[in-house]
Protein backbone atom coordinates (compact mmCIF):
# COMPACT_ATOMS: atom_id res chain seq x y z
CA UNK A 1 0.00 0.00 0.00
CA UNK A 2 1.33 3.39 -0.97
CA UNK A 3 1.70 6.16 1.56
CA UNK A 4 -0.54 9.16 0.83
CA UNK A 5 1.39 12.32 0.09
CA UNK A 6 0.18 15.70 1.36
CA UNK A 7 0.88 18.52 3.74
CA UNK A 8 0.90 18.01 7.47
CA UNK A 9 -1.03 20.33 9.75
CA UNK A 10 2.22 21.91 10.92
CA UNK A 11 3.27 22.73 7.35
CA UNK A 12 -0.12 24.26 6.57
CA UNK A 13 -0.02 26.39 9.74
CA UNK A 14 3.54 27.54 8.99
CA UNK A 15 2.57 28.49 5.44
CA UNK A 16 -0.47 30.39 6.71
CA UNK A 17 1.68 32.31 9.20
CA UNK A 18 4.19 33.27 6.51
CA UNK A 19 1.33 34.45 4.27
CA UNK A 20 -0.19 36.42 7.15
CA UNK A 21 3.13 38.17 7.86
CA UNK A 22 3.50 39.09 4.19
CA UNK A 23 -0.04 40.50 4.08
CA UNK A 24 0.49 42.52 7.28
CA UNK A 25 3.77 44.01 6.02
CA UNK A 26 2.13 44.88 2.69
CA UNK A 27 -0.81 46.62 4.40
CA UNK A 28 1.55 48.58 6.66
CA UNK A 29 3.65 49.69 3.66
CA UNK A 30 0.49 50.70 1.78
CA UNK A 31 -0.85 52.76 4.70
CA UNK A 32 2.53 54.48 5.15
CA UNK A 33 2.68 55.32 1.45
CA UNK A 34 -0.81 56.84 1.64
CA UNK A 35 0.25 59.02 4.60
CA UNK A 36 3.41 60.07 2.76
CA UNK A 37 1.34 60.90 -0.32
CA UNK A 38 -0.96 63.14 1.75
CA UNK A 39 2.02 64.84 3.37
CA UNK A 40 3.59 65.49 -0.02
CA UNK A 41 0.30 66.88 -1.34
CA UNK A 42 0.05 69.27 1.64
CA UNK A 43 3.62 70.46 1.10
CA UNK A 44 2.84 71.16 -2.57
CA UNK A 45 -0.25 73.16 -1.61
CA UNK A 46 1.77 75.18 0.92
CA UNK A 47 4.44 75.91 -1.69
CA UNK A 48 1.77 77.04 -4.19
CA UNK A 49 0.16 79.33 -1.60
CA UNK A 50 3.52 80.89 -0.69
CA UNK A 51 4.36 81.39 -4.37
CA UNK A 52 0.93 83.00 -4.91
CA UNK A 53 1.65 85.53 -2.15
CA UNK A 54 5.06 86.37 -3.61
CA UNK A 55 3.55 86.81 -7.08
CA UNK A 56 0.94 89.21 -5.66
CA UNK A 57 3.71 91.19 -3.95
CA UNK A 58 5.69 91.22 -7.19
CA UNK A 59 2.74 92.94 -8.91
CA UNK A 60 2.69 95.75 -6.31
CA UNK A 61 4.64 98.98 -6.57
CA UNK A 62 7.72 99.05 -4.31
CA UNK A 63 6.05 101.39 -1.83
CA UNK A 64 3.08 99.05 -1.41
CA UNK A 65 5.09 96.10 -0.12
CA UNK A 66 5.09 97.08 3.58
CA UNK A 67 1.29 97.50 3.65
CA UNK A 68 0.48 94.21 1.89
CA UNK A 69 -1.59 91.68 3.80
CA UNK A 70 -1.74 88.10 2.49
CA UNK A 71 -5.08 86.55 1.54
CA UNK A 72 -6.70 83.84 3.64
CA UNK A 73 -6.24 80.38 2.18
CA UNK A 74 -8.47 77.45 3.13
CA UNK A 75 -6.54 74.78 1.24
CA UNK A 76 -5.06 73.07 4.31
CA UNK A 77 -6.30 72.35 7.83
CA UNK A 78 -5.56 75.29 10.14
CA UNK A 79 -3.45 77.02 7.50
CA UNK A 80 -1.79 80.29 8.53
CA UNK A 81 0.17 82.51 6.15
CA UNK A 82 2.49 85.08 7.71
CA UNK A 83 4.98 87.53 6.26
CA UNK A 84 8.24 88.91 7.56
CA UNK A 85 9.70 91.88 5.74
CA UNK A 86 13.07 93.57 5.89
CA UNK A 87 12.44 96.93 4.22
CA UNK A 88 15.42 99.01 3.13
CA UNK A 89 15.45 102.06 0.85
CA UNK A 90 16.25 100.10 -2.33
CA UNK A 91 15.81 96.42 -1.41
CA UNK A 92 13.09 94.57 0.47
CA UNK A 93 13.38 90.95 1.54
CA UNK A 94 10.05 89.18 2.04
CA UNK A 95 9.71 85.77 3.67
CA UNK A 96 6.38 83.96 3.42
CA UNK A 97 5.79 81.34 6.11
CA UNK A 98 2.93 78.86 5.66
CA UNK A 99 1.99 76.85 8.73
CA UNK A 100 -0.55 74.03 8.93
CA UNK A 101 -1.42 71.07 11.09
CA UNK A 102 -1.00 67.55 9.81
CA UNK A 103 -1.79 64.49 11.96
CA UNK A 104 -1.42 66.48 15.22
CA UNK A 105 1.96 67.89 14.12
CA UNK A 106 2.52 71.52 13.10
CA UNK A 107 4.30 71.78 9.74
CA UNK A 108 6.02 74.85 8.27
CA UNK A 109 7.09 75.92 4.80
CA UNK A 110 8.98 79.15 4.10
CA UNK A 111 9.74 80.88 0.84
CA UNK A 112 11.76 84.11 0.54
CA UNK A 113 12.42 86.61 -2.19
CA UNK A 114 14.07 89.99 -2.62
CA UNK A 115 12.42 92.92 -4.34
CA UNK A 116 14.45 95.87 -5.63
CA UNK A 117 13.24 99.41 -6.19
CA UNK A 118 13.30 100.38 -9.84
Amino acid sequence: MEKLRGFSLLEVMLGAMVLLVIICVSLFAYSQSMLLNQSSRNLGIAANDAQHVLEEIKALPYGGIPAYTPPVFNSLNSETVSLSRIVEPYLTTVTVNVQWQERAVVKNFSLASCFAKK
